[in-house]
């Protein structure tokens, strides 16, 4: 009988903001202005297109995961391009406390 051979996890790849925006292009929703939509407004969009926004409550840094999550969430973002696989974390944005550009951006 052949035994199973148990793969390690891929490396966790972390990219940062501009790169995020650049390699992906998030698309800012023209209703709000911003990129970072509600649940409401991704319920019938392509899962590798969508990233959920986070925020892990230990910096002021938020950062997107690829795909649908709920656990702190703090909304959508939809991107032109589709992420690779589910090993790519972005950073979203450097120090959230400063304020928000118009298209939903850390400035």
């Amino acid at each position: 009988m052949r035994r199973r051979r148990h793969l390690p996890p891929p490396a966790l790849l972390e990219i940062d903001e501009q790169t995020f925006w650049e390699k992906y292009r998030p698309i800012v929703d023209p209703a709000e202005g911003q990129a970072i939509r509600g649940p409401e407004h991704v319920a019938n969009l392509m899962a590798t297109t969508l990233w959920t926004i986070v925020d892990t409550g230990e910096s002021e840094t938020l950062y997107a995961l690829p795909g649908c999550h709920v656990v702190n969430r703090l909304g959508y973002v939809v991107t032109e391009r589709p992420w690779p696989h589910r090993s790519v974390v972005a950073v979203y944005s450097q120090g959230v406390a400063q304020g928000e550009r118009q298209d939903g951006r850390s400035t």
